[in-house]
C-alpha cells in the first residue's frame, strides 16, 4: 500500500503561524492548506511553545525535524 502522508514543510508552517497569528479557526486553516485536521491539529499542539501558546515556524520545522531524527 502506497503511503501518502506528506510532511509538514517550512511553507506551510509560516501559513499556519499567519493564518493562526490571525485568530483563523483550525478548521478554516484545514480548509486553507487542504490538509487534513489530523495533521494541522497535532502540529499546532506538538510544536507550540510556553504559557502563551506560541507558533512559530521555525521551531517547529527544528521540533520535527528532531523527532524525526530520533525515530532512527
Amino acid at each position: 500500500m502506497e503511503n501518502l502522508y506528506n510532511h509538514i514543510e517550512l511553507n506551510e508552517r509560516c501559513e499556519i503561524y499567519r493564518l493562526h497569528a490571525d485568530g483563523i479557526s483550525r478548521r478554516r486553516i484545514v480548509a486553507y492548506l487542504d490538509r487534513s485536521p489530523s495533521t494541522i491539529g497535532p502540529e499546532l499542539k506538538r510544536n507550540t511553545l510556553g504559557e502563551k501558546s506560541v507558533y512559530k515556524p521555525a521551531i517547529a520545522d527544528h521540533m520535527a525535524m528532531a523527532r524525526q531524527t530520533a525515530k532512527f
